[in-house]
């Protein structure tokens, strides 16, 4: 339903757009050559003459839009493969221990993906971090990192900076939610975007160069389990050494 909503806006901006320059361009002179014609030559013949001199602009618009037609028609994006697989991923991560476990099923009904990895990993006297990674080789229509089904994970969500071990800082997004403190962003070719329009641009561009490949990458960090309070300290720590180890086998 919201899908068919945003269609419909959309097509009624553009309707408006498109009003908006007719009168715009109604208000310059015409273009059209001049035609110098006898006196006894009737209306519908200099009607005939002005037309015919539209035929080029006519023809050039009708191939630019039969070649971007057929362009979008043929064009499939390449499947861009993991550098290595998932499973691989250390099990052991500086002090941290993994396990795998299945993957969350709001995950699952959110991202459609190719390959996914799920894991729980703890610290000594700690609670446990879930850890989950989906990638796609190649984004499509109906099978989208950022679609409406994801949407709802952004609710409330605020952007933090976070330093890494590559060096400089990462931006990910971070909302409590129940029992958790989730923080989780998107991977498109080495770029860590968290703001979802953003991603949508970049994936945009990388659709011109032949590829669409992406992964979404959340970690959920439950409250420490010696006391009541939350601290996200757990989970950024856990964020900071992931994302190195991660760079080995995403593009």
């Amino acid at each position: 339903p919201y899908h068919v909503l945003q269609a419909m806006l959309v097509a009624v901006i553009g309707y408006a757009a498109l009003f908006a320059g007719v009168m715009i361009l109604s208000r310059f002179p015409s273009s059209a050559p001049v035609l110098k014609l006898p006196e006894n030559t009737g209306k519908d013949t200099v009607i005939l003459a002005q037309k015919r001199s539209w035929t080029p602009a006519c023809m050039l618009t009708s191939v630019i839009l039969l070649a971007a037609g057929a362009y979008l028609s043929i064009y499939q994006p390449v499947n861009i493969p993991l550098k290595q697989d998932l499973k691989l991923f250390p099990y052991a991560l500086n002090g941290w221990e993994g396990s795998d476990v299945s993957p969350n099923t709001a995950y699952k009904e959110m991202f459609e993906t190719d390959f996914k990895l799920s894991r729980e990993y703890r610290l000594k006297n700690n609670a446990a971090l879930r850890f989950y990674v989906g990638y796609l080789e190649a984004q499509e229509q109906g099978k989208e990192l950022v679609n409406y089904k994801s949407e709802k994970l952004h609710n409330g969500a605020a952007e933090i900076a976070i330093n890494t071990p590559l060096g400089g800082n990462v931006t990910v997004n971070r909302v409590i939610k129940d029992d958790e403190t989730i923080f989780f962003w998107y991977d498109l070719n080495g770029r860590i975007v968290a703001n979802r329009n953003l991603a949508k641009v970049y994936t945009t561009l990388d659709a011109l160069k032949g590829k669409t490949n992406g992964a979404v990458v959340i970690v959920s960090a439950e409250e420490y389990a010696s006391g009541d309070q939350r601290s996200p300290s757990q989970g950024i720590d856990f964020v900071r050494e992931m994302i190195p180890a991660l760079r080995q086998f995403l593009p």
